[in-house]
């Protein structure tokens, strides 16, 4: 089967609209409703090093 650039073009399209239509969860991202810390590294001892 030959695909041909303006068929790949709309299908790539769709699939695009539909990863975003779909929403996807990102549960790295989300907030947990329980914990209200600070975010970032918490405080401690800065050691200088070299690479």
């Amino acid at each position: 089967m030959k695909i041909r650039r303006r068929d790949f073009l709309k299908l790539s399209a769709i699939a695009g609209a539909t990863a975003t239509l779909g929403k996807p969860t990102l549960n790295a991202f989300a907030e947990d409703a329980k914990k209200k810390e600070q975010i970032g590294e918490l405080p401690g001892e800065w050691k200088p090093s070299t690479c």
